[in-house]
């Protein structure tokens, strides 16, 4: 989550109260602005191979902004992912817990190819996936920008640009 504060003398409080609905509605508009530049940084510098290797395209095609919500006295954007056919996103970004076994459901044997031999199994104990995200590092990475052009937005309403 990234929090702006504003550091601001007693006149500008005053010129913000007068201002408020413009500078709300600017930041809620700029917002929504960021939260898409987001999705594609997401999508085209953290999953087009850079840190997870695509094999559908699912993963990277989940990434999506939320529409641009205010609650009391916050306004918030957001980027999501991992959703629906691509619920695996959140071994990606968080790691999996633990260790876990696959078992054959539908079938008596599970079958795959390893070493170029084909394998036949009832059960296969599967490690734990290690880490590698894709979201946490793209909003620290795009923080300060983030951040600056929202102060730029509430300075040229206040300022009367």
């Amino acid at each position: 989550m990234i929090t702006i504060n504003f550091k601001i003398n007693p006149a500008t409080i005053e010129t913000m109260k007068a201002k408020g609905p413009s500078i709300v509605k600017i930041l809620t508009t700029r917002i929504s602005i960021l939260m898409q530049q987001l999705v594609s940084y997401v999508q085209v510098t953290k999953l087009s191979g850079q840190i997870v290797t695509p094999r559908s395209g699912r993963l990277r095609g989940s990434v999506h902004a939320l529409p641009t919500t205010i609650e009391a006295t916050k306004i918030i954007g957001t980027v999501e992912s991992s959703g629906s056919v691509a619920f695996y996103g959140h071994v990606f970004e968080n790691d999996g817990q633990s260790d876990f076994q696959i078992r054959s459901v539908k079938a008596r044997a599970l079958r795959f190819i390893s070493g170029g031999e084909t394998i036949f199994a009832k059960v296969v104990n599967h490690k734990a996936q290690i880490a590698r995200p894709f979201m946490r590092p793209s909003q620290d990475e795009n923080a300060t920008k983030i951040v600056a052009e929202l102060n730029a937005a509430v300075n040229g309403v206040i300022n009367g640009e």
